[in-house]
């Protein structure tokens, strides 16, 4: 494969990918009775410590704030988050996991941790630690075009 093939297959493998990585994470969601979409941000607390603006856990995630509202709100009312006065600004939120959504948490990594054993099972590992300097490349150069061209939407593949 030539520089410009793989130029165009790269990005592409990477949409697919991160799919198919979303809808194996949506399946373990659902069995422990939440969406994706609302697991992960309890995921993305857990690991940073237990204690995250929410700021900082949307761009954590790759989101805008506001799209983090509903989800928080539905872990809050479910008994999963907690939020609290940042005593560093009072003015700021963290948030952490209450008692339930650490157990929900521990569940789905295990069975994440089962599936990403089987996935890089045969996987040199220093392959992963490449393409994720790569990945982490990407995401880089699309933040910084997606800042010096506000409101242009970036082609996909």
């Amino acid at each position: 494969m030539n520089r410009r093939e793989l130029s165009r297959a790269y990005p592409q493998t990477l949409l697919v990918t991160g799919r198919q990585w979303r809808r194996l994470a949506d399946r373990v969601a659902e069995r422990h009775g939440l969406s994706e979409a609302t697991a992960l941000p309890l995921v993305m607390i857990a690991r940073s410590g237990n204690a995250a603006r929410q700021h900082a856990l949307a761009e954590a995630m790759g989101i805008e704030g506001p799209s983090l509202m509903r989800p928080l709100d539905r872990c809050e009312k479910a008994g999963l988050v907690v939020r609290a006065v940042d005593p560093g600004d009072r003015r700021a939120k963290v948030l952490g996991l209450a008692l339930e959504g650490e157990r929900f948490v521990a569940g789905m990594e295990i069975e994440l941790d089962r599936s990403r054993a089987a996935m890089f099972g045969d996987v040199d590992p220093d392959e992963p630690r490449a393409s994720l300097r790569v990945f982490r490349t990407v995401r880089d150069f699309a933040a910084r075009a997606a800042a010096a061209a506000p409101g242009m939407r970036e082609a996909a593949v």
